[in-house]
């Protein structure tokens, strides 16, 4: 009897320790998959106000979202390749706040209307470095589905998204390969000033 109960006692204190091992394997993947909710949380937000609040409004309302949420000058060295080593210190802060800028409008551009769109989180793991790929989609009103690929990074606790993966991104306009030539062709002063001239043809951006 006493054998019967210490071997109940095993099962269930292997069953407990099994059990905290999943939860905190979860609890140590949630952070990156929380930040992308936010994400998606504030863009479904502004897409259901988008005719009302314009371009200018959706512009103001995204922008602290990706500017907490986004490691903007990981992906703004992300999009020049080597090239990035072309750009002095000025040149890289004045690439970064570019960047920033242009990221913030193609989100504001990307998601101007409701259409009774939503997001549904797919899948998240492990990729390289440590990092974790949250995969997302997002589903029309005639159940189109168009994938988001999100990879994030943990900088001291605070998950932030590093790389956007796939045609979303391509649809954003963040290919590097062009920007990467079109600075080993023009040199880093032209580069940055062609790129400024075409942020200001675009929409006219909200003063900060």
């Amino acid at each position: 009897m006493q054998g019967l109960k210490q071997t109940v006692i095993c099962v269930v204190a292997t069953l407990v320790i099994c059990a905290c091992i999943g939860v905190w394997t979860v609890a140590a993947a949630e952070p990156a998959r929380a930040t992308v909710e936010r994400v998606n949380s504030r863009v479904l937000i502004v897409m259901k106000q988008a005719e009302e609040l314009g371009f200018a409004g959706r512009y103001r309302e995204l922008a602290s979202t990706i500017e907490d949420n986004f490691d903007i000058e990981r992906l703004a060295r992300r999009t020049l390749g080597k090239q990035w080593r072309a750009l002095d210190a000025a040149q890289q802060a004045t690439w970064v706040d570019q960047f920033g800028r242009y990221l913030i409008r193609a989100y504001a551009q990307r998601f101007d209307r409701d259409g009774g769109r939503h997001f549904e989180i797919t899948g998240a793991r492990d990729v390289d470095r440590g990092r974790r790929q949250v995969e997302v989609a997002l589903v029309g009103d005639d159940d189109e589905r168009t994938p988001i690929r999100y990879v994030l990074a943990n900088r001291g606790g605070d998950w932030r998204i590093v790389d956007i993966i796939g045609r979303f991104a391509e649809t954003l306009g963040l290919d590097s390969d062009r920007r990467a030539a079109a600075v080993r062709e023009h040199g880093a002063a032209a580069f940055l000033d062609r790129f400024e001239r075409r942020l200001e043809a675009g929409p006219e951006l909200p003063q900060a």
